[in-house]
């Protein structure tokens, strides 16, 4: 299984840890919506029926939701709902005539998995390293693939990318851009740089409840694209009734949540900046920019021994925050760490707790 954010309760049997651990290894909203409780408990005695298999009423939601945030004329069959966004990746990949499928790394790790175990073919797309970012090489030539994959904003780095001209070499080419936007609620400048405002059918936008909403545990992602028929295919291949009752009806609510949408925004932009500057001064560490949930770091001491798995294992022990160590990503090595961005209280502890440790060790 590819990495992930930390299984909390596995790495304290392994560590025999018994106090609470702070995780910042997965990027979630630390809040979530005030209906969540509610529709969960009302949603009880409709668990002894199964939920509509085509989802009509939430997707007719999520389209409402779309159209009337980026002022767009989505109807209902545009949407595919799933299990989270890694079913719709899946979904996707699965599709006969996409032969030759594209990803720009470093990047989420489900893109690659899903394309490898269909046994498709898998052109990597590096970004260029910087100082303190990650960038899109304008030289890459995308002729010949019949898909591409890019996260925006990305993830490790978080960075919200212009991709005008990702899309029109994919338009000039014939391919399918799917663009992930898992993470772009949290940004400041979503409206501008979505690609749900370009009126393409050879665009298909995910998205996911899971890390804006802060609810992993409830499994729903949709897709949604003016490309009917990639909708379709996508809906004659899936498993049916893959979203549950419960998350059917969260999501009937969490969209139209218009105050927990502008509350988080707030929250994350107010704490992204603080955290961002904090760390920034920190020796020993480069902070690459960051426009979402989380931040992508460097260890530049030049002590080759310590490495970020070592700085996982000492923030853990000593501090009780688990990190995700990013050597696993495509296109970095063993000096890179991804954080969250949490509370304010959380990030000042993660702060201290790094200046600390890196004090001890160089």
């Amino acid at each position: 299984m590819s990495s992930h954010g930390a299984d909390i309760d596995k790495l304290k049997r392994i560590y025999k840890i018994n106090e609470e651990i702070i995780d910042f290894s997965s990027n979630i909203n630390p809040r979530m919506p005030e209906c969540v409780g509610r529709v969960i408990a009302s949603s009880i005695d409709e668990i002894n029926r199964y939920p509509d298999i085509e989802y009509s009423s939430l997707r007719k939601v999520i389209s409402k939701s779309i159209n009337k945030r980026y002022k767009t004329s989505f109807s209902y069959k545009n949407v595919c709902v799933g299990n989270g966004a890694t079913e719709l990746i899946f979904l996707i990949s699965k599709i006969n005539k996409f032969k030759k499928i594209g990803i720009v790394c470093p990047t989420f790790s489900e893109y690659k998995r899903a394309v490898e175990s269909l046994g498709k073919d898998l052109l990597k797309y590096h970004m260029i390293v910087d100082e303190n970012t990650l960038e899109i090489n304008q030289d890459d030539d995308y002729d010949g693939l019949d898909l591409m994959f890019i996260c925006n904003p990305n993830n490790p780095d978080g960075r919200l990318r212009n991709l005008e001209r990702v899309i029109e070499k994919c338009r000039s080419s014939g391919s399918i851009l799917v663009v992930d936007e898992t993470f772009i609620e949290f940004c400041e400048e979503e409206l501008f740089r979505s690609a749900i405002r370009y009126d393409y059918d050879s665009i298909v936008v995910l998205r996911a409840a899971t890390k804006f909403y802060g609810i992993p545990g409830i499994r729903l992602g949709y897709a949604i694209s003016k490309n009917e028929s990639i909708i379709e295919n996508m809906w004659s291949i899936k498993e049916p009734w893959s979203v549950n009752t419960f998350a059917e009806k969260l999501g009937l609510e969490i969209f139209e949540d218009d105050q927990f949408y502008s509350d988080s925004k707030s929250f994350f932009r107010n704490e992204r900046i603080s955290f961002i500057n904090n760390l920034k001064q920190i020796q020993g560490i480069d902070v690459f920019e960051t426009d979402s949930a989380f931040v992508l770091i460097r260890i530049n001491s030049g002590k080759d021994n310590f490495k970020s798995s070592d700085l996982k294992q000492k923030m853990m022990l000593d501090c009780g925050i688990v990190i995700r160590d990013a050597s696993d990503f495509d296109g970095l090595d063993d000096r890179y760490i991804r954080v969250a961005i949490k509370t304010k209280s959380d990030n000042e502890y993660f702060v201290d707790s790094l200046k600390k440790i890196l004090r001890e060790v160089f």
